[in-house]
């Protein structure tokens, strides 16, 4: 893990509750499935404090809710209102 992810992470540790309801949304189904993975990123998007506690989540002894969550922290970076997206034709020219 990136050591400013890793830091992150750190900083969003508490006492942990195994089920929290992120980690709820982003456990479960078939590794194709996406779970409540939609629902995740809009109580992230609704309290952007939460990132720590999925970055968190990237260490999480199920290896799908890892998985899910490093998804979440890509596409919560990548898109939504106020954040940098980058477009393909974009990045030909870079």
């Amino acid at each position: 893990m990136p050591p400013g992810l890793a830091a992150t992470a750190k900083a969003g540790e508490r006492p942990a509750k195994p089920e929290s309801s992120l980690r709820r949304r982003l456990a479960g189904g078939d590794r194709r499935s996406i779970a409540g993975s939609a629902r995740a990123l809009g109580i992230v998007r609704a309290a952007p404090e939460r990132v720590a506690l999925v970055a968190a989540l990237t260490a999480d002894a199920d290896w799908l809710v890892s998985m899910r969550a490093l998804d979440l922290l890509e596409h919560n970076c990548l898109s939504g209102p106020g954040r940098s997206t980058v477009s393909r034709d974009s990045r030909k020219t870079m």
